[in-house]
């Protein structure tokens, strides 16, 4: 995990050198069908370890939401300069 994580923040270091954004949303999730979510509310979504960690859930509207701002974000701050 450690391993993955250091690739991560060196993706994003990249990507926001280069003049972009990076993102982290967490899990997603959709509709109130989705197989994740009826998991996680039956209890049955599978616990790592002693189960002490913290996940993040968003849902995929409001991911799409966010990134839309982010990115116009950026490209007002490009634009702007």
């Amino acid at each position: 995990m450690r391993e993955s994580l250091a690739a991560l923040r060196q993706l994003e270091e990249t990507a926001v050198g280069a003049g972009g954004i990076a993102l982290r949303h967490g899990g997603f999730y959709g509709p109130p069908g989705d197989a994740q979510l009826e998991l996680v509310r039956k209890r049955r979504f599978p616990i790592v370890g002693d189960g002490g960690g913290i996940w993040s859930f968003v849902h995929f509207d409001d991911a799409a939401s966010t990134t839309a701002l982010a990115l116009d974000g950026l490209t007002t701050h490009l634009r702007d300069g």
